[in-house]
C-alpha cells in the first residue's frame, strides 16, 4: 500500500493592469492510498482539501474552500484498465459565491434535496 502526500500554495498579487484589485492565497493538500486486491482489482482513495484567502474568487467565492473523500476501485487487464470513482464533497459554504458552489445559495449543502 502507497500513502504519497501532495501539497501546494498559491499566491496572485495585485495587478491593477488586469484589473487584480487585492492579492488571493490557496493552499491545500491530499493523501493518497492505493490497495492492491489481487486478481487485477484495485482500490485507491484520496483526501483532498483545499482553502482560500483575500478578496478575490480563486475557488467557490472569497475566502471559500472544499473537502473531500474519493474512493475508486479499479480492474486492470494486461494494458487495459477499468476505473470508477465515487466522491463525497463538502464546501465550506460562509462565503460561496452564488452559481458557484455544488447547489443553489439558498439550500442547506448538508440537507440539499435530491434533483
Amino acid at each position: 500500500m502507497d500513502y504519497p502526500a501532495l501539497f501546494f500554495a498559491t499566491h496572485v498579487p495585485t495587478n491593477a493592469s488586469i484589473r487584480i484589485t487585492s492579492s488571493a492565497s490557496s493552499f491545500g493538500g491530499a493523501v493518497l492510498a492505493d490497495y492492491s486486491l489481487g486478481g487485477g482489482f484495485s482500490l485507491g482513495a484520496r483526501l483532498e482539501y483545499i482553502g482560500t484567502t483575500g478578496s478575490n474568487n480563486l475557488l467557490y467565492g472569497p475566502g471559500s474552500g472544499a473537502f473531500a473523500v474519493t474512493v475508486a476501485p479499479a480492474y486492470q487487464y494486461r494494458y487495459f484498465f477499468l476505473r470508477g470513482g465515487f466522491a463525497w464533497v463538502r464546501v465550506r459554504a460562509n462565503n460561496v459565491t452564488a452559481g458557484l458552489g455544488l447547489v443553489p445559495r439558498d439550500e442547506q449543502l448538508t440537507d440539499a434535496p435530491n434533483h
